[in-house]
């Protein structure tokens, strides 16, 4: 019986120091695939930053180029030489706001004692010529794209709607309606943004942002499953623009598609 005992008591001393063995080695290993997660995460943070460093640059290279194809507004200028305050000229076909001091002293004064109206506060030289701070509406939309460039997307979705209806003659103004359907395609709603991208499409045709919207719209179908539609929108953009980026990327997804 003695014996029978002390052979127990042995395996069981073997079988305990089996165990603590088998978990420190498995401790090891925890602490070795949590280092390894480690450097995992701080790489991806590593490249983080650089896509969004470089989704910066791309929003900004976007907006420049679309703004270098966008046609000059007119400006004209008085017997001085002199252009006007506003340069509201204008992709929606309003008139620009002529200069007080080309008004004489009676247009100057008429203007003065005439209503305030719009952001910047100015008089109306003539019924719905609506008139801007330039200062002010270079700021607000400055404002609203340096949020979109941080990745601040809901922030910048509501700083373009706020300067749509502050600014609604803007000559921003495709560029804030774009961006902010932008901003809602990069939250992911779907719904939201392919309104607002169709819309900018159906009453500025002719904008810079009309071929970007498109193809964005293409890129929403695709999200939403609905192929056929989104193959139909994409092959009409690239026959519309062939010789544009915006056809480069829909003959991409269109291959993809395939």
């Amino acid at each position: 019986m003695r014996e029978l005992v002390e052979r127990v008591e042995a395996l069981e001393r073997r079988l305990g120091t089996s165990a603590l063995i088998d978990l420190v080695n498995r401790l090891d290993r925890l602490a070795k695939d949590i280092q390894q997660l480690r450097d995992r995460i701080e790489v991806q943070g590593h490249v983080l930053d650089d896509l969004r460093d470089r989704q910066q640059d791309l929003y900004a290279e976007i907006d420049r180029m679309s703004r270098r194809a966008a046609p000059p507004a007119p400006v004209p200028e008085d017997a001085a030489g002199r252009a006007p305050a506003a340069e509201s000229a204008s992709r929606a076909g309003t008139e620009p706001v002529p200069d007080p001091a080309s008004l004489g002293e009676e247009g100057a004064s008429e203007e003065e004692a005439g209503p305030a109206s719009g952001p910047g506060g100015g008089g109306d030289a003539e019924p719905g010529a609506p008139r801007y701070d330039p200062v002010e509406e270079q700021s607000r939309y400055q404002l609203a794209f340096d949020l979109l460039s941080e990745g601040y997307f809901e922030q910048a979705a509501a700083a373009f709607a706020e300067f749509r209806a502050d600014f609604p003659d803007s000559r921003y103004r495709d560029d804030a309606w774009f961006w902010q359907a932008e901003c809602l395609y990069a939250l992911r709603r779907f719904g939201p943004a392919l309104g607002e991208f169709q819309a900018l499409v159906e009453n500025q045709a002719d904008s810079p942002r009309a071929p970007g919207a498109r193809l964005k719209i293409g890129f929403i179908l695709i999200e939403l499953g609905r192929i056929k539609e989104a193959a139909e929108v994409l092959e009409a953009l690239v026959e519309a623009v062939p010789d544009s980026s915006e056809a480069k990327l829909a003959r991409d997804r269109l291959e993809r598609l395939r």
